[in-house]
């Protein structure tokens, strides 16, 4: 028994029956032309943290239009980030969470077809594939335990 779905109530109201206002990864094209606003990352609530990486973000994506070269500077800048502005491993795991949800709302602002896509993308697989800690801390003499 087949079911007759009527989908004209998630058309728009002047927008022909059938047609949905839902994007298609069909309908991407091959490349954009303009840079999204990275701007828009930026929250009223923001931490400190938040904004540093957003500029980190920011600088590294727009100084090459090739992605592999993006995500390499990126790589390296977000490590020498992380080595001036953590000083436990309390701020290395707090500016890491921040880290993930700035990179999150990136590859959710910039659109597939474009190059700082790919670069966030390999941004991650850089950082995984060099492995390793993000920052390492001098054990302390009177602490029980390594802190590293």
């Amino acid at each position: 028994m087949a079911t007759n779905i009527d989908h004209g109530a998630l058309n728009e109201p002047n927008q022909p029956q059938g047609q949905t206002d839902v994007p298609s990864i069909l309908d991407v094209d091959s490349k954009s032309t303009s840079d999204p606003d990275l701007e828009a990352l930026h929250e009223p609530d923001e931490t400190e943290g938040e904004a540093d990486l957003i500029r980190t973000l920011t600088s590294a994506l727009k100084s090459s239009h090739d992605p592999t070269t993006a995500a390499a500077k990126l790589a390296d800048d977000l490590r020498q980030f992380f080595f001036e502005s953590s000083e436990s491993e309390d701020d290395a795991d707090g500016l890491l969470w921040e880290l993930w949800m700035v990179l999150l709302s990136a590859v959710w602002l910039v659109p597939v077809d474009h190059p700082w896509h790919l670069a966030l993308v390999a941004v991650v697989e850089t950082l995984h594939s060099t492995g390793g800690p993000v920052v390492e801390f001098e054990v302390s003499e009177d602490a029980d335990h390594p802190s590293n």
